[in-house]
């Protein structure tokens, strides 16, 4: 999963860490990400390594995407 990679590479790379959610937030914007893609990576699929932090780095990107979802559904 790409979310993954970028979440063990930023992790790896503290200097980068910290752009985490912008890095996730500009891939999404590119279409290179899903918001699917996001929103399982972070209801399961983060892993250990720096999960705690990187979570409540992108909990905004998070909340902004599932109310996207949210509306989506309630259209159909």
């Amino acid at each position: 999963m790409f979310s993954n990679t970028i979440q063990l590479w930023c992790f790896d790379n503290p200097k980068i860490g910290p752009s985490f959610a912008k890095i996730l937030k500009n891939l999404y914007s590119a279409d290179v990400l899903s918001d699917q893609a996001i929103l399982y990576w972070a209801s399961k699929g983060a892993k250990p390594q720096g999960k705690d932090a990187f979570l409540k780095q992108a909990a905004p990107l998070v909340k902004f995407l599932s109310e996207l979802e949210e509306e989506d559904s309630d259209d159909e």
